[in-house]
């Protein structure tokens, strides 16, 4: 039975629990809400030769959604009985017949009058029940093929110009063995008409078997006399009332509830779906039926709170609204119709505050008594009232649905027994519904999530049904929790996430880089360690000059945790650096040359770094400093008269090896303190999982100011292989570095995103490769696969794609190689998994871990940690944060966005920073980048909202040929929804990027004005075409002037008013006008140039109209050749 009398019965059964105090407050607050409300009753109309009336609201959106979507069966409402017994198929049809007859819905046609569209009243007919025998089939294979044939009858769609809209078919498995498929429109049925019609078939199959007429009385009114009072009714006080309620109610409701999916949003909503079924067993609705009883609420009320908690779990949202469907029989002289009288009401409830479960269940009980005292507002009323910005790619105010019924009353017939089978009708009409029904024979709850299949996979709803259980038990144990500290996760599911996927733990050696270095200097020491252009030094030679320069540094007074900064350029006294103070157990200090001065002065003196090491062309750059100032070209001869043996061992794993400055909220930058530990583990992990032979070459590309140079200098030393420095004035040309690359057969390579995307458009431009490529490892950046990336590897077979990932404050925590062809990679890879010894974590703001496929922040704890912030212990006791799982140990809030994947691997999602909304809407902007980065014509492309515009979308194109901005806009709105498409196009000649290679988005430069397409001022048209558009659009939303940049929803237009437009420019242009070309298209302009490109329509293509004809005419061909079976 509909929701709506579960919870009435529910409330009437439990009056008499209740204190007389507390009785009187009840009905006092019943009847205070149904005051002024009452309407006038319902009168039949006289009928006549009059056989055409209006459509109630309900029917009327969805004889719309049908003109949308022709030819489909996303609003057929279907159902199977398997009956058992001796069925007379005959009497069957006759009892059909009475009923059709009976009722005028079923023998109703929809079509369009006076621009209009009306319900047309036919003359009852006999309704044929055809019987389609299978008993010739193999008893093996007859119920698949019965089922089959079922969902195949379900999913024929019906034409709404035609009889009939209710369709029944016998399925005869054997003599007493049957299933019985009925399938009507939703046009002229609900769930309660299904019992509505079960119970007349009772009455009728008792009475015609015994040879007796019809014992049921004559209606006295029918469903259209319902459509005309409502219509009616709606001008009255009592429903303006209960608008003014819901305006409320629902003012700024967010637009749409994004779910985590599986696959994007497309511009277009899709209605393919699919089912997932599961049971709460008998404990469980036994105890959430004592819950509901002891808070004074229904089961409905609670089950209603667990799935928003579910919700906002999910989502993070805390404005959650969803759909729920209510019978709307409050009135008796309709609970015995058949038709669509159902309503869905909204019900929108706030979860801010982390409210306990209890106190969040007041909060629902409030919303839902509120919104049945307000029920009798028509669903598609409220859309027209509220005007809701109108988007094809989902349902408006609710993408998900929530209903709860009662196992429906099957007929009670003499030798016949009656089950009713679960259908699926391969549609689902939302992202996400949440079917539950109580049985109350069996004491359970039968639960179905009904899901798009264009948005989800079957796994991510098996997982998100076992953590609504999860929750269910959590709720039910300890109700009084705050919502953010329920459970999602079983046992077994938190075990999995928690310690399986950070089973990292393995041996590396206790040693330090310098000592690694030194054993590969002993096994090689005259092979090549680092070169540049025409010098080289061995891996003895940079031992010596190394130790030279440690012994100097001593000699200076540096010691354990001791800073030294370097600023140098590129050449080969860089790695001398380097290893020289680690080698005299110090921590270098990168200090780049391009850097402004007052940056340089603050790094070295919140480093307080105790020597500076440069060289004389550097030292007219340098700031002022107490520092002591050791050029490494004109102090040379100096240091080399130190001694060139191997310290002894003073650097241990736990002492600082370098501070790398970053950029700071505060305008500041911070200085990441890495020891060696997390370091030594690094380049253990990097070398063992290197298909690299001895020997091999690795390009030298960042700057030392970027973390990833450590690892590209030593991955290369521990090998034995070579590090190949360039000049900075290369490393800024891709085509002179690419030229490098083949010059010197370079092997590996570390590149950010945005350089591996310069290098592989040179090679494009140029077709040429660098063939001896093995290795590329990515980081730093959302890596994407655009076109000439893909290519680029497409000319490299034997060369493998890493995608690493890892903050300053870790290094390389993740790690996923590519796999398959470049073709098949796709367009933003995962970052993998935990490397060794690392531990990743994706948490909610509450800490706790989050079920595969949620989104949450990513943390990092195992031995990866950087030590902290230096001087800064409050920002370091922010960000890494004692571990919620293993005490003594500490995590890394990354403030990276991130879930895992179904196959283990992690999602990188972008900075929690970076997911921006825009008009209500999560926007990513690395989705955007992605797709716009696969238009031929770009060559780069960043995303961003704009500070000193809020709300302004803007894409920084770097375009290889000249393309106006309607071009990438129309590019993106073929690919996006709507609210993702710029508002601003800037083209510039190259992205900005920091020294480390990264884009520098603080240098993006603001646009020049917004874009005239946004204006709303009032435009004339400017054609004869467009004086004749606009002369309609002022007719049917009857104002005096249209301007054609204006827009049709803005000016008062709904879904009616655009069926009604289609039909006048259809009229007018002499073609077919889809009406989601019309969504699409809401102004006067954009539909005009889209009508002008879009070729004439040929002779023999077909309207979408005879497309769903021709769909329907195949389908009853196949019926009819199915009866013949």
């Amino acid at each position: 039975m509909p929701v709506a009398f579960i919870i009435m019965t529910d409330i009437a059964k439990r009056l008499a629990d209740l204190s007389p105090e507390k009785r009187e407050r009840l009905l006092k607050r019943l009847q205070a809400q149904q005051k002024n409300t009452s309407a006038p009753p319902i009168s039949r109309q006289p009928r006549g030769d009059k056989t055409s009336f209006p459509l109630s609201f309900a029917q009327q959106r969805l004889w719309f959604l049908d003109r949308l979507e022709a030819g489909s069966p996303f609003y057929n409402v279907p159902g199977v009985l398997e009956v058992t017994g001796r069925l007379d198929a005959q009497l069957l049809e006759s009892c059909f017949s009475e009923i059709a007859r009976r009722h005028e819905i079923l023998h109703t046609r929809f079509d369009m009058k006076d621009g209009q569209p009306v319900q047309i009243i036919q003359p009852p007919s006999p309704l044929e029940i055809p019987v389609i025998d299978l008993q010739d089939i193999p008893a093996a294979q007859r119920w698949e093929r019965a089922l089959y044939l079922a969902r195949e009858e379900a999913r024929t769609p019906f034409e709404l110009q035609q009889l009939p809209l209710l369709r029944i078919t016998l399925l005869k498995l054997s003599q007493e063995r049957h299933l019985m498929v009925f399938v009507a429109h939703h046009i002229v049925s609900d769930a309660w008409s299904r019992g509505v019609m079960l119970h007349e078939l009772t009455t009728l199959y008792h009475a015609f078997a015994a040879g007796e007429p019809s014992p049921l009385p004559e209606l006295q009114i029918q469903y259209a006399d319902f459509a005309v009072w409502q219509q009616q009714w709606l001008q009255e006080a009592g429903l303006q009332a209960q608008l003014a309620y819901w305006k409320a109610q629902l003012g700024n409701l967010p637009p749409v509830l994004d779910l985590p999916a599986d696959h994007p949003r497309s511009d277009r909503q899709t209605f393919r779906g699919a089912q997932y079924q599961f049971t709460l067993p008998p404990e469980m609705t036994k105890a959430l039926q004592s819950l509901s009883q002891q808070q004074e609420a229904t089961l409905y009320m609670t089950l209603l709170a667990a799935f928003q908690t579910l919700l906002y779990r999910y989502t993070g949202e805390v404005d959650v609204a969803v759909g729920s469907p209510i019978a709307n029989r409050n009135r008796p002289e309709i609970e015995n119709l058949i038709g669509f009288f159902a309503n869905t009401l909204v019900l929108r409830t706030d979860l801010s505050g982390d409210p306990s479960f209890l106190k969040l269940l007041e909060r629902v009980r409030e919303v839902a008594l509120a919104a049945y005292s307000n029920q009798d507002v028509p669903f598609e009323k409220l859309v027209e009232e509220l005007q809701p910005e109108r988007n094809l790619s989902h349902s408006p105010l609710f993408q998900v649905l929530f209903s709860f019924h009662d196992i429906p009353v099957l007929p009670e017939l003499p030798g016949l027994t009656f089950e009713l089978l679960e259908m699926d009708s391969g549609t689902a009409k939302f992202d996400l519904s949440l079917l539950t029904r109580l049985d109350t024979q069996q004491g359970t709850i039968i639960a179905t999530l009904e899901y798009n299949l264009d948005r989800f996979e079957e796994g991510t709803i098996a997982r998100l049904a076992e953590c609504f259980q999860s929750l269910l038990t959590d709720i039910v144990a300890q109700p009084e929790q705050p919502i953010s500290a329920l459970s999602l996760l079983s046992p077994a599911q938190r075990k999995e996430i928690l310690e399986t996927g950070n089973d990292t733990t393995v041996a590396y050696p206790e040693q330090d880089v310098c000592q690694l270095f030194e054993e590969q200097a002993t096994q090689t020491p005259n092979a090549i360690a680092v070169t540049q252009a025409q010098a080289n030094l061995t891996y003895d030679a940079l031992n010596r000059q190394a130790n030279q320069l440690a012994h100097k540094l001593q000699a200076l007074g540096v010691q354990l945790d001791s800073r030294v900064g370097i600023c140098l350029t590129r050449s080969l006294a860089l790695p001398v650096a380097l290893l020289g103070v680690l080698k005299a157990g110090a921590a270098y200090v990168p200090l780049d040359p391009s850097y402004p001065e007052e940056r340089l002065a603050f790094m070295i003196a919140d480093s307080e770094a105790e020597v500076l090491l440069s060289e004389e062309q550097l030292l007219a750059t340098l700031p002022q400093t107490h520092a002591t100032i050791l050029c490494l070209d004109t102090d040379w001869q100096a240091i080399s008269s130190e001694s060139d043996r191997n310290l002894e061992f003073l650097a241990r794993l736990d002492t600082l090896a370098y501070v790398i400055y970053t950029s700071g909220s505060t305008g500041k930058p911070k200085g990441v303190a890495m020891s060696h530990r997390p370091l030594s583990n690094l380049i253990h992990w990097q070398s063992q999982h290197s298909s690299l032979k001895p020997g091999a070459k690795t390009l030298q590309f960042a700057s030392v100011s970027f973390d990833v140079s450590f690892q590209e200098c030593f991955a290369t030393w521990s090998a034995g292989g070579t590090l190949v420095l360039m000049p900075e004035e290369v490393r800024r040309d891709p085509n002179r570095w690419l030229d490098l690359l083949i010059k010197e057969r370079i092997e590996r390579l570390f590149l950010p995103f945005v350089a591996l995307g310069q290098l592989a458009e040179a090679a494009e431009r140029r077709r040429i490769v660098p063939e001896h490529l093995q290795e590329v490892i990515t980081a730093g950046e959302q890596l994407q696969i655009t076109r000439p990336v893909r290519s680029f590897f497409q000319a490299l077979p034997n060369c493998t794609l890493q995608n690493q990932y890892g903050p300053s404050e870790s290094h390389v925590v993740t790690a996923y190689t590519l796999k398959g062809t470049p073709q098949e990679w796709q367009l933003l890879p995962p970052i993998g998994g935990a490397i060794a010894n690392a531990e990743v974590f994706i948490l909610d703001r509450q800490q706790q871990p989050v079920p595969i496929g949620v989104p949450g922040e990513l943390c990092i704890g195992g031995i990866s940690l950087a030590r902290g912030y230096l001087h800064r212990p409050e920002l370091t006791a922010e960000r890494f944060i004692a571990h919620p799982f293993r005490a003594g140990d500490r995590l890394y809030k990354t403030g990276d966005w991130a879930r895992y994947l179904p196959d283990g691997n992690i999602e990188f999602l972008g900075r929690a920073d970076g997911q921006v909304k825009l008009r209500g809407f999560r926007v990513e902007l690395g989705e955007l980048e992605a797709v716009l980065g696969q238009h031929p014509h770009i060559k780069a492309v960043v995303a961003t909202v704009r500070e000193d515009t809020p709300g302004s979308l803007v894409a920084y194109i770097v375009p290889r040929t000249n393309h106006t901005e309607n071009d990438w806009r129309t590019f993106v709105k073929s690919r996006l929804p709507n609210y993702m498409v710029p508002a601003s196009f800037v083209i510039l000649d190259a992205l900005p990027l920091t020294p480390s290679g990264k884009v520098d988005r603080r240098s993006l430069p603001k646009p020049e004005s917004d874009r005239p397409a946004l204006t709303t001022d009032y435009v004339a048209p400017r054609t004869e075409l467009e004086r004749q558009i606009a002369s309609i659009w002022q007719e049917i939303l009857q104002v005096e002037r249209v301007g054609i940049h204006d827009n049709f929803f803005d000016l008062g237009g709904h879904s009616l008013l655009i069926a009604q437009l289609g039909d006048r420019l259809q009229g007018l242009l002499q073609r077919e006008i889809p009406l989601a070309t019309l969504f699409q298209y809401p102004t006067i302009a954009a539909f005009t140039e889209s009508w002008q490109q879009t070729p004439q329509a040929q002779p023999e293509q077909r309207t979408t109209q005879a497309r769903g004809r021709s769909r329907r005419e195949k389908m009853q061909q196949q019926r009819q050749r199915r009866r013949r079976e």
